[in-house]
């Protein structure tokens, strides 16, 4: 989370008062007087927010809904604007603390899928959505979840926990190269001309035989 943000969103919240938050464009004008130094995609992913009223939808939900309502906040907003899904997480967050106050977190960070930006599971070695190779990171996933719709029309009742039942997957070990490698083909080759020129030989020494004996 940025903190010069927070720091500029507290001053104009305490100037100007919470209403502020339902008036995205006059946010964005001041962003371009206060906020010059703030990266563009934190200030636009802010004000995305502001417009999409999300503010108000945080300030009519329960405390305790308060993070679930978050998470599909911020999936809404990476779905129809098309941002980084981690940006508009911390967006949220940052819209909850200038709201709120310092709110105590209290999950785990979300591991996302860096191809596709889907959330992943700590099981998971492979994404089922892009099948990109992931690392291993802690989720803020439920445990014990089995099967999953995805995100949109993806793989519907993916299995979350085995996505792919490839023994070899499921072990984490690496699947067996095949191959043969150059070196491992001129050996085979020169090994065949061995055998070639014992059979020859042994074929030239009998008829060598025969001619004496007969």
């Amino acid at each position: 989370m940025n903190t010069d943000l927070q720091k500029i969103l507290n001053d104009i919240i305490s100037k100007y008062g919470e209403s502020i938050l339902s008036d995205p464009k006059r946010m964005a004008a001041l962003f371009a007087d206060l906020a010059q130094d703030i990266s563009k995609p934190q200030k636009t992913a802010f004000i995305k927010c502001l417009e999409h009223g999300f503010a108000q939808v945080l300030k009519n939900v329960e405390k305790t809904e308060r993070d679930n309502c978050k998470q599909r906040l911020a999936q809404k907003l990476h779905d129809e604007e098309g941002l980084d899904i981690v940006l508009c997480e911390e967006t949220l967050n940052l819209l909850e603390e200038v709201m709120f106050g310092k709110v105590k977190n209290t999950k785990n960070k979300k591991n996302v899928c860096k191809k596709c930006n889907k959330e992943l599971q700590e099981e998971w070695i492979v994404c089922p959505f892009c099948t990109n190779s992931v690392e291993k990171q802690k989720t803020s996933s439920a445990p014990g979840s089995v099967l999953s719709s995805g995100s949109g029309n993806v793989w519907y009742g993916t299995n979350l926990i085995n996505p792919f039942p490839n023994p070899a997957l499921n072990n984490n070990q690496p699947v067996k190269n095949t191959k043969l490698t150059m070196s491992e083909v001129i050996v085979f080759i020169i090994m065949i001309g061995i055998v070639c020129v014992i059979f020859l030989a042994i074929a030239l020494l009998f008829d060598f035989l025969l001619n004496v004996l007969f």
